[in-house]
């Protein structure tokens, strides 16, 4: 069934018919749009077209009081062959006129990338505006209710309105299964053999009617409620694989297990290798990953924070030995190279798994100095006030 939609273009707003169909050839839906008429945009009143108002008319349908738009574009164009207010004639075009290139591009990179294939097959109700609305976002960085000034100005696929309210219907309009069927098909679609990063960041919020905001560690120092979101995406693509949200009072350790929980049953496979920052490190998270005897580990590469005796007694044991030529390791800044060594080692007393130490002189040297000149600074203060009660903690 035909709808009409609105298109700003400059200062004008025109009225269009559009009508869906399927495209047998490119396998997507698609659609016609015939000028009708044109708004007055300080009233807000419609003007169509007479021969529209006269197809409407031989339909049967209702056709009293639709006021007629009298397009006197040609006729401008036929008085500014004359001389006649041709500036006039040049900003109507000029107002017609869209950008191409930009939305082009963008939706070029989703075909590209196979996500409009995937999204058309698991959300086919509404797979067009969602690529609108990641286009708009991806091109603009900016609030969603600025994305149908976005499509007034660049040439996108006609989907309607994408005003706020409308935007807000969309991203109800689908839910928790529709992204499964989503990351289970794009999980199978960009996996490779390369390293998964997972990291987990955190979104504040004013809002009153969101369940999943909490109170946690906020790591931009917000006084607000927040959401943590989980994504996994991989090194060399650098492309997202899957992402899920939290209550934002859970924390990093807490939240890793649900997700691989999920991943698992999403992708039916636990064959990745999961790169984390220390946060995530803990006994439960490692013994989660390495799973039980009937499970296939996760690889994974995390650091092991100093306040555990695992990593206390690793590096305590090469402590001694390990500033030597043999263990020289270069980085990227050839002139500062750093040592390193690798050793196997026993987890839970009957799990091999892989330790790699290193030590770093320059870190250690700055480090050194900071003690000593802090120490230097106490011994200097003591000896004129031992008794000073500010200090007694430092002092002992």
């Amino acid at each position: 069934m035909p709808s009409i939609t609105k298109h700003r273009i400059g200062p004008y707003i025109y009225l269009y018919e559009s009508t869906s169909f399927w495209d047998a050839q490119s396998k997507y839906p698609d659609n016609k749009k015939k000028s009708i008429g044109r708004m007055d945009p300080d009233t807000g009143t419609e003007y169509f077209k007479q021969e529209y108002i006269d197809r409407l008319s031989q339909e049967g349908k209702q056709t009293d009081g639709m006021k007629v738009w009298h397009d006197q574009r040609g006729e401008r164009s036929r008085a500014s062959m004359s001389g006649i207010d041709g500036q006039a004639l040049a900003q109507e075009i000029l107002s017609t006129v869209k950008n191409f290139g930009l939305a082009y591009f963008l939706r070029s990179v989703a075909e590209k990338t196979g996500v409009i294939n995937i999204l058309s097959g698991t959300i086919p109700q509404c797979w067009q505006k969602i690529v609108v609305l990641a286009c708009f976002l991806v091109a603009e960085d900016k609030p969603v209710e600025y994305c149908s000034d976005w499509m007034d100005e660049n040439d996108c696929p006609d989907v309607g309105s994408m005003a706020s309210q409308r935007v807000s219907e969309l991203l109800n309009s689908f839910g928790c299964n529709e992204r499964i069927r989503f990351f289970k098909q794009w999980y199978q679609h960009v996996r490779e053999n390369e390293f998964v990063a997972l990291d987990i960041t955190s979104l504040s919020s004013y809002s009153e009617n969101m369940g999943m905001l909490g109170w946690g560690h906020n790591r931009d120092g917000e006084k607000l409620p927040q959401l943590n979101i989980c994504m996994l995406f991989g090194e060399k693509t650098v492309r997202p694989i899957f992402q899920t949200l939290y209550n934002g009072s859970l924390t990093d350790v807490t939240t890793l297990e649900t997700t691989l929980s999920e991943f698992e049953v999403i992708t039916g496979t636990r064959d990745i290798m999961l790169i984390m920052d220390k946060g995530f490190s803990s006994a439960k998270n490692i013994n989660q990953m390495l799973g039980d005897v009937s499970q296939t580990p996760f690889k994974f590469l995390i650091p092991a924070p100093f306040t555990t005796n695992f990593a206390k007694d690793l590096v305590k044991n090469e402590h001694a030995t390990i500033d030597t030529v043999d263990n020289v390791i270069f980085t990227h800044d050839a002139s500062m190279p750093v040592r390193g060594v690798y050793r196997p080692c026993i987890w839970n007393k009957n799990i091999h798994l892989h330790a790699h130490i290193y030590f770093d002189p320059q870190r250690a040297l700055a480090e050194r100095n900071d003690v000593f000149s802090y120490i230097a600074t106490l011994k200097s203060m003591a000896l004129k006030d031992y008794k000073n009660p500010a200090y007694q903690k430092e002092f002992q």
